[in-house]
């Protein structure tokens, strides 16, 4: 499983890289509650919702559970604590792929500068 920032999804649902659209296909790919939110807050109106929601529905979705949320914010403050200020969503996505044990699929700079401050952090490289 691969967990999808928002930046991965949002390409794939507006289809303008062919070859990302192929590549994602065949893959095992999940997103979480914060993906979800962030892709949802642009809907121009019902309909459009529900063309997301489409998309979103048809990923298998992470939990974030009660412990899931102390662990964000010690992620978050540990990126903070090296002068590095994430977002909320942001640190949330890359801790969730940190604690799933998962990699990560995001064309975030966000994500790759938390996976120089968390080595286990697994980022999926695309092919070129």
């Amino acid at each position: 499983m691969i967990l999808a920032d928002t930046s991965v999804v949002l390409e794939i649902i507006r289809s303008r890289d062919a070859k990302l659209v192929a590549l994602a296909g065949p893959l095992p790919i999940a997103t979480c509650r914060p993906v979800r939110a962030e892709i949802l807050t642009g809907a121009r109106g019902p309909a459009d919702r529900a063309r997301l929601l489409g998309y979103l529905n048809s990923y298998q979705r992470l939990t974030l559970d009660e412990p899931h949320w102390d662990l964000i914010s010690d992620y978050r403050s540990a990126m903070e604590q090296q002068g590095y200020c994430l977002s909320l969503a942001d640190a949330a996505i890359g801790s969730l792929a940190l604690i799933y044990n998962i990699e990560l699929w995001s064309r975030d700079c966000a994500h790759r500068l938390m996976a120089q401050i968390f080595p286990a952090l697994r980022l999926f490289v695309e092919p070129p």
